[in-house]
């Protein structure tokens, strides 16, 4: 079984392969808030270390550098490195923007949690992922590894 489509995709076609059974997120125990923009918008970026070149971090931290310079007075951007989970999901509840991952075809479970508490959440969410779930509206933002798309987004 796979999780997601980064795991579904090269193994699809093997013989053992019994399918993709998307993250599960139960919504009833996590508080939904609509995007409410009081001062600054706030951005945040977690960062686990001996993950940062394979979730595509250096991408974002170079686009939050040029974030920063244009948009000094209209953000606050939080970036934590390799903090337990609870203290990460205190932070991240804070945010309005959440960076989660760029190398991927979908995202991770940290950014569902986030996009079912409301977040808007920069993540992998390629044409495949599109495909397969059918989707017709945009649920996340789609980041390429490249620091000028995201800067852009």
């Amino acid at each position: 079984m796979a999780s997601d489509l980064d795991y579904h995709i090269p193994i699809k076609d093997h013989k053992k392969y019994k399918g993709l059974l998307p993250n599960p997120v139960n919504i009833e125990k996590l508080e939904y808030h609509p995007i409410s923009i009081k001062d600054k918008i706030v951005i945040f970026h977690g960062i686990n270390r001996s993950n940062y070149y394979k979730k595509g971090s250096d991408y974002f931290e170079e686009a939050l550098e040029r974030i920063k310079k244009k948009y000094r007075d209209k953000i606050t951007i939080d970036v934590v490195e390799d903090l337990p989970y609870s203290e990460y999901i205190q932070r991240y509840d804070q945010a309005h923007i959440i960076l989660d991952q760029v190398l991927g075809y979908d995202q991770g479970y940290n950014a569902l949690e986030a996009m079912a508490k409301g977040k808007v959440v920069f993540t992998g969410a390629e044409k495949e992922f599109v495909e397969y779930y059918r989707l017709k509206n945009t649920v996340a933002i789609n980041v390429l590894p490249n620091a000028n798309q995201i800067y852009t987004e």
